[in-house]
């Protein structure tokens, strides 16, 4: 169901604020499978990973998925990837486990991601590959597709028979997703895909010798996949968002499919706007008028919304922005990951007004800063962005129950009932923060003036009146750094008094927790800082973080170093990037690397 809640539980250990990893490293942890599969567009890569990816949640290992595909919809190569193990992931592996598939280029693709343990399956229909340095395994999917089922469309899913026999993975298991998959299709399709899968357990059993592994269900089943857009469509829906608009882009459209099927189930309405201009002017509509409102975008989008984000600034409306980061400039690789916006994000707009930039680092943190950036956006009248990227957005990870407890609902300075005297909308306050009203409270109108305006909304040019409405506005900055540290306190993760620093937000959070986790394996010498908030900056949490270290390292995907250069600006430190930008994820060995060669 789409409402039953998970929750992601890591056994850390508190302590003083640092959350201890100890020395678990992955080297001697169970299961640890790493499994890519590839083909062409319409290949049915994505169908067989997922089905794959849910098998081994169903069995009760922890799941993290990885898609690497084209913007077009046919004919470029396509790379699902799952990792799963009976440990908690945190990142994609370093090297692949097993390779599946369904077009020669792969093999060549991925060859800088083999180990000496590497097993390829490949499609060998029109040809067999020739001195490969891995283990290998040629079956000619094609050729059986077509010759027992008529068309090549079944080839992957005889491939998932060959392959969760080599894993040996009960067929059951396999057999209960694939009818959980197919039962709401034409019976003949369900039956055409169990008749593939039955295939190619066969040809398995009589052509492959022995099974690499024999995977066991270990009993933690139950637990749902969740990506993050379907995190922050989930969290939008429990924190009372009953207001959506926006206008298709990748990677942030499944949040307005979701709410646009789900929402009117809770009394609200999500639209599709005519473009992103409209998506957020009818958000600050429908929050002037009281709802929680939201919108969600990418780079191109939330560009053409910065107008109406100042707009939102000035009248000090609440809205929620979900800014899914792509690559660019332009419409750059619409499919991929980057973090190249990341300033864009911090500063964009005309003018000095405050907002908040939420980054959550897991599908679990997506969930629950989600829930608390509606809060936020009204309890200090501002915009808030939850900040993720590609990554995040559309790839997959189990999620335990998550706790409903959590997940409050604060307005904070509302007037719901009538008000008596003189209403000054933006009212000169201590804190910055002003009574609001919504259009049927009595004696509560206003004008939400776009110019600059006094405390009743009337356009003011006089040079006392912008100075103070300016400080006012500027005052909830403090207010909204208070109140982050409460919600976020920040994280150490590692050794507290380690020489090597690791700093990153996001989707980076993984890779650096992984990398962390194999330097203090044999000693205590490094530690990360998850960044759970870029704006306000957190200044005082980063100073005291890197205090009387050897080493400071900032990762991140992007080309000059974003997040570095705000560190550096803001402790006058040096700092050391590790910088990606080609689109994909981060490897753990691709900043071990680095730092043992730094």
């Amino acid at each position: 169901m789409f409402f039953q809640l998970y929750r992601r539980q890591y056994n850390f250990s508190l302590d003083r604020k640092v959350y201890s990893l100890g020395i678990l490293t992955f080297l001697t942890m169970g299961l640890d499978l790493f499994i890519t599969i590839g083909g062409r567009a319409g290949d049915g890569s994505f169908l067989i990973g997922d089905i794959l990816a849910k098998v081994f949640r169903f069995i009760g290992y922890d799941v993290l998925t990885y898609r690497d595909f084209p913007s077009n919809i046919r004919g470029l190569p396509t790379y699902y990837s799952v990792r799963a193990s009976d440990k908690p992931i945190y990142a994609v592996k370093d090297f692949i486990d097993y390779l599946v598939t369904f077009e020669l280029e792969a093999v060549e693709y991925f060859k800088r991601s083999y180990s000496e343990n590497t097993v390829i399956i490949y499609d060998n229909s029109i040809k067999d590959i020739k001195d490969l340095d891995v283990k290998n395994y040629g079956v000619p999917f094609k050729r059986m597709s077509i010759s027992s089922l008529g068309s090549e469309l079944f080839k992957n899913t005889i491939a998932l028979g060959v392959l969760t026999y080599i894993l040996g993975i009960d067929e059951k298991h396999v057999l209960n997703i694939l009818m959980e998959t197919f039962m709401k299709m034409r019976k003949d399709i369900l039956d055409k895909n169990i008749k593939a899968y039955r295939i190619g357990r066969e040809y398995a059993i009589g052509n492959i010798e022995g099974r690499e592994v024999a995977i066991k269900t270990i009993g933690r089943g139950g637990r749902l996949l969740l990506n993050g857009n379907e995190a922050i469509a989930l969290g939008a829906i429990i924190a009372g968002c009953r207001f959506y608009a926006g206008y298709p882009i990748t990677p942030a459209t499944e949040i307005m499919e979701l709410l646009i099927m789900h929402m009117p189930k809770y009394q609200g309405i999500a639209v599709q706007a005519e473009d992103e201009i409209a998506a957020i002017n009818m958000i600050i509509g429908a929050s002037y008028a009281g709802l929680r409102a939201m919108t969600a975008t990418s780079g191109p989008g939330f560009s053409l919304m910065t107008e109406s984000l100042s707009l939102a600034g000035m009248i000090e409306v609440p809205i929620v922005i979900v800014y899914v980061q792509r690559v660019g400039p332009s419409t750059g690789i619409a499919t991929k990951m980057e973090q190249a916006d990341t300033l864009q994000a911090l500063f964009s707009g005309h003018g000095e007004f405050p907002r908040i930039v939420l980054t959550p680092g897991t599908v679990e943190e997506a969930f629950y800063m989600t829930t608390e950036a509606f809060n936020l956006a009204e309890r200090i009248q501002c915009p808030v962005i939850v900040l993720i990227d590609q990554f995040i957005a559309q790839n997959r990870e189990t999620v335990n129950t998550l706790d409903l407890s959590r997940v409050r609902i604060e307005r904070g300075k509302l007037i719901t009932s009538e008000v008596i005297g003189d209403y000054r909308r933006y009212e000169i306050t201590d804190d910055g923060i002003s009574p609001r009203t919504i259009p049927p409270v009595k004696g509560g109108i206003y004008l939400a003036n776009s110019n600059e305006h006094d405390e009743k909304g009337y356009t003011a040019e006089n040079p006392w009146i912008r100075e103070a409405m300016v400080n006012k506005r500027l005052r909830k900055l403090e207010v909204a750094k208070k109140t982050l540290k409460e919600l976020f306190p920040y994280k150490i993760y590692g050794y507290k008094d380690a020489r090597i620093a690791f700093i990153g937000y996001g989707s980076v959070h993984g890779v650096i927790l992984e990398v962390i986790e194999r330097l203090n394996s044999k000693e205590p010498k490094a530690k990360y800082l998850q960044l759970m908030y870029l704006w306000p900056f957190p200044s005082e949490e980063i100073n005291e973080f890197i205090h009387n270290t050897d080493k400071i390292y900032v990762i991140e995907h992007n080309a000059q170093g974003q997040v570095s250069e705000l560190v550096k600006w803001t402790t006058g430190v040096g700092i050391s990037k590790i910088l990606k930008y080609d689109g994909r994820a981060f490897r753990p060995i691709d900043v071990l690397r680095v730092v043992e060669n730094g």
